[in-house]
């Protein structure tokens, strides 16, 4: 029963710090089979080991009844009343590791972001994700005016509209949902027909392209376009 106990303790923690970092994501990640299952594990265990480690030090702090040996946490778990002591202290560290962790992130981004721009003059991308994809799609922009996008495909033009919708995960690729895709057609084609001034969607804000597969996605500043939404239904 201890085994099983301490495979609880040494596992369990590593994949609550995991699944709660996951939860507490924006974007849902997936991760690449770049990891083997013995490295993820060893991640886990490490983890694991570590939240014990203060975990006990913290509940030796607080307690009376000392955990001074490994032989005498071995024997602990079997005792439903230090279960009841040290369990709500474990997950309690766990919160606070997962928040450390994702602070510790941004800082080691910020310092990245400033050292490559004063090395290189690059700008790192965004720290709450990995992909230009996810950066363009979710984070910039937020809260502002809907994403009013053309989307091109090896260089022939498909379609454009209001970005509504798209997946939230790698895996899934880059499906998305379009609105208002027969007004945006209609400005773009009125805009054709005058001067860069007078055009409505006539500034491009960015341009995603992805060389893989050849998708091409211009988002346009559609504050001009917001402002004449009710003369589209007077063009051609």
């Amino acid at each position: 029963m201890e085994i099983i106990y301490l495979i609880i303790f040494f596992i369990g923690p590593g994949i609550f710090v995991k699944e709660i970092s996951r939860y507490f994501s924006v974007v849902e990640r997936y991760d690449p089979p770049k990891n083997t299952v013995y490295e993820n594990l060893f991640v886990i265990v490490v983890e694991s080991a570590l939240l014990n480690t203060f975990a006990i030090v913290f509940f030796n702090c607080i307690n009376d009844d000392k955990i001074l040996s490994a032989e005498e946490f071995i024997s602990k778990p079997n005792d439903f009343d230090f279960l009841c002591r040290y369990i709500p202290i474990l997950i309690f560290l766990i919160i606070v590791y997962v928040f450390a962790k994702k602070f510790f992130g941004k800082v080691v981004h910020k310092i990245k972001s400033w050292w490559l721009n004063k090395k290189y003059g690059l700008n790192y991308g965004n720290s709450n994700e990995g992909t230009v994809w996810q950066n363009m799609i979710y984070y910039e922009n937020t809260g502002k005016n809907d994403k009013v996008v053309s989307i091109y495909h090896n260089g022939e033009y498909v379609i454009s509209g209001i970005l509504w919708g798209y997946n939230n995960r790698k895996i899934d690729g880059k499906d998305f949902r379009l609105i208002r895709t027969q007004e945006v057609e209609k400005v773009l084609k009125r805009d054709k027909k005058t001067t860069l001034e007078e055009q409505w969607l006539g500034y491009i804000e960015k341009v995603y392209y992805d060389s893989d597969t050849g998708l091409m996605i211009k988002f346009y500043r559609s504050d001009e376009l917001m402002e004449h939404w009710d003369e589209i239904s007077k063009l051609s």
